[in-house]
């Protein structure tokens, strides 16, 4: 039996497990927006079922459906046969991947896509580049190549500087390796140093690993055979058995799941498996330490966006929670729908701008209701998205990542506004 057919084998398996039930149905975005059972997940199993069996035909029948899939898992949460929708929506891209023959324009964008935002050098460039651009929107003829003719509406963020306050020393008792990530360390180079800083204040020396892609945005686009090599190269980089840092929801989720990944390669399975079982995200990583918040702070008022990967693909939710409330003057505020995708989902925006504007809206909507002074979360394209939908409006609302929140907790308020972006 060849690797491809024991793939399918077990997607099949995977596929039949869903009893149809259609707890799924509320859970997911694209069937709130559309009310089309094709774009439920319930429908895009079924389809992916049908067409191992021959029923229907992968390109004309489950492609578009499965594009149109942001891959944010809330399916999962909900389903109470727990149903593992994001290995089948994954290995169903990986096969259409492998049975197309066309490379057409948009396939080719797509492609050149993927390499430039999982690459930090060409990230960077690209966001400079963005200063001259009107708006820093991408140039139409792209977006629309790339989207299939819908007009973007994503913007090339602005990138944070990197400077961080000196002067302030802690004892490291341990350490462990932290992912600098692609888009993380090309656009938000402050709130990399802001985690680094948050680690030795717990005592712990960042081993950090830039330039090294952890595949993520390969594997949920259905490139496969890239994600597997890439995987390879960080669990190679990263020999020592101490934990994995990351503050990307997306790598964290891809990261834990190599075990899966590269479970029919003999010489790396086990390898994988070890390596999965160190990565931790850093909310969850410092409150599994001990959180040691300031003796002060401002009073401030803020909610919590649940970034997909990071709720439901590695059932991180209480421990963000409970280290911004533990930190003093901060007041909570529960977001309406906080863990519904909010239309980033690694390059959505840009393949679907008009779901993903509908998200976007839809979740700025519930962030006016909270009357917040700051939103937090924990994944690069959720900062980017949601800090357009605040710039777009004029808005006040500051729009942070966790780990960067904690940090300058800890630091005075003249400090404070000199790190403004």
């Amino acid at each position: 039996m060849s690797e491809r057919t024991s793939e399918l084998d077990e997607l099949h398996e995977a596929a039949t497990k869903c009893i149809r039930c259609g707890f799924c149905l509320e859970a997911c975005p694209t069937f709130v927006l559309t009310g089309r059972e094709t774009e439920s997940p319930r429908g895009r199993i079924y389809l992916v079922r049908s067409a191992i069996e021959g029923e229907v035909r992968w390109d004309e029948d489950v492609s578009l459906p499965l594009e149109s899939c942001l891959g944010c898992r809330a399916c999962e949460t909900a389903c109470p046969s727990g149903v593992k929708y994001g290995q089948i929506f994954e290995g169903a891209r990986a096969t259409l991947t492998g049975l197309s023959r066309k490379q057409g324009l948009a396939e080719r964008a797509k492609r050149a896509m993927l390499s430039t935002v999982s690459d930090t050098r060409k990230m960077r460039f690209l966001a400079n580049l963005g200063e001259f651009l009107p708006s820093r929107k991408i140039p139409r003829f792209l977006g629309r190549l790339v989207s299939r003719g819908e007009e973007p509406e994503a913007r090339i963020p602005e990138p944070e500087r990197r400077e961080w306050p000196h002067g302030r020393t802690f004892a490291t008792t341990s350490s462990a390796y932290f992912l600098e990530g692609c888009a993380m360390d090309a656009l938000f180079g402050r709130t990399n140093a802001a985690t680094r800083f948050l680690l030795r204040r717990h005592g712990v020396e960042p081993i950090s690993l830039r330039r090294v892609c952890c595949g993520a945005l390969h594997l949920h686009a259905g490139e496969q055979s890239e994600a597997r090599e890439r995987a390879k190269r960080l669990i190679s980089e990263c020999r020592q058995p101490i934990p994995v840092i990351t503050n990307s929801a997306g790598c964290g989720s891809a990261m834990k799941e190599y075990g899966h990944l590269l479970a029919h390669e003999p010489s790396w399975s086990e390898s994988a498996k070890a390596f999965a079982a160190r990565v931790r995200d850093i909310s969850e990583f410092i409150a599994g330490i001990g959180f040691q918040p300031p003796d002060s702070g401002q009073r401030i008022r803020v909610a919590y966006h649940d970034a997909c990967h990071l709720a439901h693909g590695q059932g991180v939710r209480s421990q963000p929670r409970d280290l911004l409330r533990a930190i003093p003057g901060v007041e909570l505020v529960e977001l309406q729908e906080s863990d519904r995708c909010c239309g980033s989902a690694g390059v959505y925006n840009l393949t679907h701008p008009g779901l993903a504007r509908k998200l976007l809206d839809r979740k700025w909507q519930f962030i006016e209701r909270s009357r917040v002074d700051a939103v937090v979360t924990g994944n690069p394209g959720c900062l980017a998205w949601i800090r357009q939908a605040a710039e777009e409006r004029g808005s006040h609302v500051r729009v942070v990542h966790t780990a960067r929140f904690l940090a300058e907790s800890y630091l005075s308020e003249d400090e404070r506004e000199a790190l403004a972006d």
